[in-house]
């Protein structure tokens, strides 16, 4: 006979069980500690049951993967107005695009530019470090170019 066995992994380990075997479990910390343990679960659970007398249940639980594509992460954002999500709306559908789409590139673009406090921060390091030009000479170079 086969069974169907599950697998399932958790924070800890890995633990097994018969879904036609009730009670039918094992919990190893590897996948494969669980496999072996699993097959000696059931073995010892089918000659509990014979000896008890109890019928020993058929396997009729089957089981198939299902390929899905993966699930888009998705965006939501609480508490926009009305005017505020309709102006989105109008410049996604401007640009063929959903508003997700549209939020995404926005994010993107947004997050690829360095925000203002790390630019002034760069500005000031490169001031503090640059060479000290004075009023004075500013204004001489600008007179000597419109000599």
């Amino acid at each position: 006979m086969k069974y169907v066995v599950l697998i399932e992994r958790g924070t800890t380990g890995y633990g097994a069980y018969v879904p036609d075997l009730p009670g039918c479990v094992a919990a190893a910390a590897t996948e494969d500690e669980v496999r072996g343990l699993i097959r000696e679960a059931i073995a010892l659970h089918l000659e509990g049951m014979r000896e008890d007398g109890a019928p020993v249940p058929p396997p009729v639980t089957s089981a198939i993967f299902v390929e899905v594509a993966p699930v888009p992460k998705r965006i939501t954002i609480r508490g926009v107005s009305d005017e505020v999500r309709g102006e989105i709306a109008s410049r996604a559908a401007r640009k063929g695009q959903s508003m997700e789409g549209y939020l995404r590139g926005e994010l993107e673009r947004i997050a690829s530019k360095p925000d203002v406090e790390a630019w002034l921060a760069d500005a000031r390091a490169l001031r503090a470090s640059g060479p000290k030009v004075t009023a004075d000479e500013i204004l001489q170079h600008r007179d000597a170019d419109r000599k």
